[in-house]
């Protein structure tokens, strides 16, 4: 189960105080977004995604001709 989240990585800082369990630390999974698999006080496992943010067509542009 996952659910999404603004910020992973405060999300999981409130997670761990409020007693849960951080099983994958925050990452970046491309094209997904940023996640992270936590646990809560009970040992029930889920992830949290933050989905990225959309480029602007001159940040899709650059990338585009960086890549050719």
């Amino acid at each position: 189960m996952s659910f999404v989240a603004e910020d992973v990585d405060e999300t999981t800082s409130k997670a761990r105080g409020l007693g849960g369990s951080v099983l994958v630390e925050p990452f970046d999974a491309p094209p997904v977004g940023r996640v992270a698999v936590l646990t809560d006080a009970h040992g029930a496992m889920f992830a949290i995604v933050s989905p990225p943010t959309p480029r602007s067509a001159d940040d899709a542009a650059a990338a585009a001709a960086a890549d050719a």
